[in-house]
């Protein structure tokens, strides 16, 4: 354990997410990348300016048009919707919408791998959201943080 010593990778990357076994990001380009952590970076096909990983290693993400991705396989599947920022946990998969809205992507709450079945909108207006264990917080226009229980 180095303490709270910070390291470096090689690359650059405008967004970055966690997942079990592999490390997710996207460069300025909306290029798309993933590693292990001590292997290197590989390209893979598609573009997105936001990506998520979960604990299980289930990625999505969203393109610079705000349409919706789901990592299945080795390809994207699209998902319908428009969001603007998207993030997949434990909690399920939630994201906020260009107007800030809130939406729950039913069926994958317990990070399934799956599309879930559809979207449902929820009260209050966030700019940014993150699934979590069991919780999900966000950050709305003033930066308030804000979370919720299941």
């Amino acid at each position: 354990r180095d303490g709270n010593l910070w390291k470096v990778f090689n690359g650059r990357l405008k967004d970055i997410s966690v997942g079990g076994t592999k490390i997710w990001g996207v460069n300025s380009a909306d290029s798309i990348f993933y590693k292990t952590l001590t292997g290197n970076w590989v390209s893979v096909g598609g573009k997105l300016k936001q990506i998520s990983v979960s604990g299980k290693d289930h990625v999505w993400g969203v393109n610079s048009a705000d349409s919706i991705f789901r990592r299945s396989g080795n390809s994207w599947k699209n998902i319908g919707g428009k969001l603007k920022c998207v993030s997949v946990g434990e909690a399920g998969v939630w994201g906020v919408n260009a107007n800030d809205d809130i939406f729950y992507r039913l069926g994958t709450y317990g990070d399934v791998d799956g599309d879930g079945t559809g979207w449902k909108h929820i009260g209050g207006k966030l700019k940014w959201i993150s699934s979590a264990k069991g919780t999900v917080f966000g950050v709305n226009s003033n930066n308030d943080i804000f979370y919720r229980v299941g």
